[in-house]
């Protein structure tokens, strides 16, 4: 498979049609530059490449078809780096905007630095912070956090 331009690649997760989609966070800076890409996994074309309003995608999964929504949904997880209190948990929704394909975020929840989420059979889904440090403060401050199926 051929390398792809990427800035910096983070979240991978494979579509409900087996596609590849990659998060790329972009520049760690205040800019909202991250991009979402839907890559054939058979032969690494790129299929799509879609901006988002979102600072630093690290983490994307797809949901398990739940009843009665029935289609899986794409969350990604935005770190912020620069910005951390703007990082989140949030859904990506497929849109149109002036007739071409595009992503529209949904904010779920404000989250301090999250790293990465995974569900579970249940469709719980958890989702680890790095937390933050302070200088002479402790430095362990991660967490795993588990949000209910269905929100």
């Amino acid at each position: 498979m051929p390398a792809l331009a990427a800035v910096r690649p983070f979240g991978l997760t494979a579509s409900p049609r087996g596609e590849l989609v990659v998060g790329d966070a972009g520049s760690f800076s205040a800019q909202a530059d991250s991009v979402v890409s839907f890559i054939r996994s058979t032969d690494g074309t790129r299929l799509l490449h879609l901006p988002t309003d979102l600072l630093d995608v690290v983490a994307l999964r797809y949901s398990r078809a739940l009843i009665p929504q029935g289609q899986p949904q794409l969350y990604a997880l935005d770190l912020a780096w620069a910005e951390p209190s703007r990082g989140g948990l949030l859904r990506l929704d497929a849109t149109l905007v002036d007739g071409r394909p595009a992503v529209a975020s949904v904010r779920l929840a404000d989250l301090m630095r999250p790293t990465g989420m995974t569900f579970d059979s249940d469709g719980q889904l958890y989702v680890t912070l790095i937390g933050t440090t302070q200088p002479g403060g402790p430095t362990a401050t991660g967490q795993l956090l588990r949000f209910d199926s269905g929100f």
